[in-house]
């Protein structure tokens, strides 16, 4: 059997020539967060497939030349990327908690999807790898939208700041939650956007009491 998408067109690789491939890739990924020798420029390659799958599994997006396609030019500016931040890898040092592509369950789906880049301790951080060297208005909106939805999550651990790495320019800056409410009324704001988020989807009335039990939980300090 075949993997058909869109149109015309057909990935000719087969299911279980697929799955072999991709359980390679989790194999290797594994051996690198465990610290084994995993050779960069296969990591990288790894890194692009897995970046294709997303890509089509966010947006039904997916290369001409099929979702196991990678190109040279990728792979150094990767393997480039991945050396520059390697001299800053102090900022990427867990005490007690590293979730990657952390989800907020329900409150996800008041949104459409989502999910964060990474969570290190108590520290939110989106990574950027925009050319054009600045911190955009939209990037801080982003993170308190996860922020926001991590108060309606009960399993998600608690975040004391909002960080933005870019990649290309090494640079990592944060924002603590606290100077956040010196300036706006976040809790405020929160309630409100997620009482119209869950008056709009019915299919999480049976998940509403949970959803904002979770909030006034883990906002009762700030409410005080």
């Amino acid at each position: 059997m075949e993997l058909k998408f869109f149109g015309d067109f057909t990935i000719t690789t087969h299911y279980s020539e697929g799955e072999i491939i991709y359980d390679n890739i989790i194999e290797r990924r594994n051996s690198y967060i465990l610290g084994e020798s995993v050779d960069d420029t296969q990591l990288m390659e790894d890194c692009m497939i897995l970046g294709n799958l997303d890509a089509f599994y966010r947006s039904n997006y997916i290369h001409e030349q099929g979702v196991f396609y990678v190109s040279e030019k990728d792979i150094t500016d990767l393997l480039n990327l991945t050396r520059e931040t390697q001299k800053f890898s102090s900022l990427f040092i867990m005490n007690h908690t590293l979730i990657c592509n952390p989800s907020f369950e329900k409150a996800s789906i008041l949104v459409g999807g989502a999910d964060a880049d990474i969570l290190i301790d108590s520290t939110l951080i989106e990574i950027k790898t925009e050319s054009q060297f600045g911190y955009k208005a939209d990037h801080m909106r982003q993170l308190i939208g996860y922020y926001i939805l991590s108060l309606f999550t009960p399993s998600f651990p608690k975040i004391d700041k909002l960080a933005i790495y870019n990649s290309r320019f090494c640079r990592y800056v944060y924002i603590n939650i606290d100077d956040i409410f010196d300036y706006f009324d976040l809790i405020g704001f929160a309630k409100e956007f997620i009482e119209i988020l869950l008056e709009r989807n019915s299919l999480l009335n049976k998940d509403k009491d949970v959803i904002q039990q979770s909030f006034v939980t883990k906002t009762k300090d700030f409410q005080k």
